[in-house]
């Protein structure tokens, strides 16, 4: 009798997603089980992969191709990760090996050496601050609930409260999540968070539970995340923190799961299948039975959908909270005029940062990095633009305009529209590195610090200055800014993407949430529109329900599932017309379609494209195709 184990292999093309069966030599016989790492022979190569099921013992077995070597004798892939990885693959009509790229890390043979004799539960007594969450209303009864160890049927979305940074929110909840458990009743806490930088300032919050923290990312390093995973993986530790993949992490008693600011694109995963870190969660949460709180600085459509059918309870700021600690928010576009003429910045925002650098530093939030991000010709106004399709750029003011796509310099540019080379280029946009110039020339007397995604600064001293960023490079204040800018906010609503909107919100929130209590926030747009009169009342529930509202009366609400397929127009019709489930279709350009479903029957149409892949991949010389499930843009050509 010969024993069978059932294999997942590491393998790219979609037609090989499956389940193979190899032969268990002798020698491996008492090392084999599932969820290890062993290597086999596939088609003449030798090929990772991981046990997932062990078959019946067969006496045909000696037909089966043996399997190499064992890797690993450490379970990296447990049944319930597992579970998770098959699920987020097949509704996201993506493959195994795909997911669970980012599920379980590359293997560290002397990370795995170092930990070899670790033992403990890592386990140790925490003390709940039940007054932490006074800002939100049903706040106080929530870390009830998580400190009695009633955190499974916690289902909650919060909009940050201003008074306090959010990572004292979410420490607040560990701590109380953790005091419900005990040696005897251990548990573990996982939170996901966009970047790094979010990590390192939760993990400071943390400072005190310091012992008992793994920190899961890729900038990490091999080793070092490996030795993380490996902690959690054997219960070492009680809190998880990380990024994207950390979503996956294998705690043996998990307790809650904490996704921070969904909104942000980070937490999608670029390749295929673009999982949302967020839509994870909620799945690892209902299959586990685990808590999940999902929070960020506004709020999106869809954890306001969850709200609104009733899977989620929402948590807001109480009233009296927002009047005596909120910003005081007002609206000046930018086209105000006062004696000097049509300037960028209005009269009010002037006056509000001259009076908060007397004390502080103040922020003056700008959409684009770089000096001159975007020029324009002279004339026509037309977009300047490389013959590669780039866009020209100036890197500093006396700069010969450069292609942003091909890096070349463009210094004899003449416009294809109206043919005037005499006049040259102007400004489309102003960057960051351009605005911080042109503050330094106002205030001769104040620092000027500017940060951007490639050089951010982590945090300026309460002297005073004047800080230029891009929306997510902000620094932190110490006591918080005086008072926040928001420049370009037209530019950012009038973008041609249906989340614009929301992902102006975002940033403007995410701004103010910076400055101390009752500072002054000057947005460049008009009072009257809807994202701003968010930020006026401090309500980014009643934007995301208008938000939401918009979606359904245009049939792109979130009652529906939809997929965006890409490829050849031939592949895209080939698969649109070799549909069975009944689906709406838009078609965006000839190499993109837009198809939708009633979101119960979303699962079904993700399996039906999955197989469409699968047969698709198999054929020799044929077009491939991209589909990615819940687009976040979904109209976007």
């Amino acid at each position: 009798m010969t024993q069978v184990a059932q294999l997942r292999l590491d393998l790219t093309p979609p037609h090989l997603d499956r389940v193979f069966d190899y032969l268990v030599p002798e020698p491996l016989a008492d090392r084999v089980r599932q969820g290890i790492r062993v290597r086999v022979r596939f088609h003449g190569r030798l090929v990772n992969g991981f046990v997932v099921g062990m078959a019946a013992p067969t006496h045909t077995g000696s037909q089966l191709r043996p399997i190499e070597r064992v890797i690993s004798d450490e379970v990296v892939l447990t049944p319930d990760i597992q579970a998770l990885v098959e699920q987020v693959a097949e509704r996201q009509a993506g493959t195994f090996a795909d997911v669970v790229r980012s599920a379980v890390p590359p293997r560290h043979a002397r990370a795995e050496a170092s930990l070899a004799k670790v033992m403990g539960s890592g386990h140790n007594p925490v003390a709940a601050d039940l007054n932490a969450w006074d800002r939100y209303r049903h706040g106080p009864g929530l870390l009830n609930r998580l400190q009695r160890g009633e955190a499974s049927g916690v289902r909650a979305v919060f909009s940050q409260a201003p008074g306090a940074p959010w990572t004292q929110d979410v420490a607040a909840l560990i701590r109380a999540c953790l005091a419900g458990t005990t040696a005897d009743r251990p548990g573990q806490v996982v939170v996901v968070v966009p970047d790094v930088t979010d990590v390192e300032r939760l993990k400071a919050e943390l400072d005190d539970l310091h012992s008992t923290i793994a920190v899961l990312t890729s900038a990490s390093g091999p080793e070092q995340r490996y030795r993380s995973f490996l902690r959690a993986l054997r219960g070492h530790v009680q809190v998880i923190i990380g990024t994207r993949a950390a979503v996956f992490a294998p705690v043996p008693n998990l307790q809650l799961l904490v996704v921070w600011d969904d909104q942000d694109e980070s937490l999608i995963d670029p390749q295929a299948p673009y999982w949302h870190a967020r839509d994870v969660a909620a799945l690892r949460a209902h299959l586990g039975g685990a808590g999940l709180v999902i929070g960020g600085p506004s709020r999106s459509v869809i954890t306001e959908y969850w709200v609104q059918s009733g899977w989620a309870t929402s948590l807001t700021a109480e009233r009296a909270v927002l009047r005596t600690v909120a910003p005081r928010v007002t609206g000046q576009p930018e086209s105000s005029r006062h004696e000097s003429g049509p300037v960028r910045i209005s009269h009010a925002a002037w006056t509000v940062l001259q009076q908060g650098l007397r004390d502080g530093p103040v922020l003056v939030q700008v959409r684009r990095a770089g000096y001159v991000p975007g020029l324009a010709c002279m004339s026509c106004r037309a977009p300047a633009l490389c013959s590669c399709g780039g866009v020209l750029s100036r890197v500093h003011d006396s700069a010969v305009p450069m292609c942003s796509r091909c890096a070349q310099p463009r210094p004899d540019f003449s416009c294809p529209h109206c043919k005037d080379r005499q006049r040259g280029l102007r400004a489309l946009s102003i960057g960051a590195q351009r605005t911080a110039e042109e503050f330094g020339r106002a205030f001769p007397q104040a620092t000027i610090v500017w940060s951007q995604g490639s050089h951010p600064v982590r945090a300026v001293p309460a002297h005073p200055a004047v800080v230029v960023s891009t929306p997510g490079a902000e620094p932190v204040a110490q006591g918080g800014y005086r008072a926040v800018v928001l420049l370009d906010a037209m530019a950012q609503l009038r973008a041609p993407y249906l989340d614009a909107e929301q992902e102006a919100a975002r940033r403007w929130f995410s701004a103010a949430l910076l400055a101390r209590p009752t500072a002054p926030v000057v947005v460049s747009a008009d009072s009257s529109l809807a994202p701003v009169q968010a930020l006026l009342r401090w309500d980014a529930p009643w934007l995301a329900q208008r938000q939401l509202q918009d979606l359904r009366e245009v049939g792109l609400g979130p009652e529906h599932r939809f997929a965006a397929i890409t490829g050849s127009v031939d592949a895209v019709d080939d698969v649109i017309g070799s549909l069975r489930t009944p689906a709406r279709v838009i078609r965006i350009a000839g190499e993109r379609a837009l198809v939708g479903v009633p979101r119960s029957e979303g699962l079904e149409l993700a399996r039906e494209l999955g197989a469409l892949i699968r047969e698709r991949s198999a054929r020799k010389g044929g077009s491939q195709l991209t589909v990615v499930m819940d687009p976040r843009e979904p109209l976007r050509p």
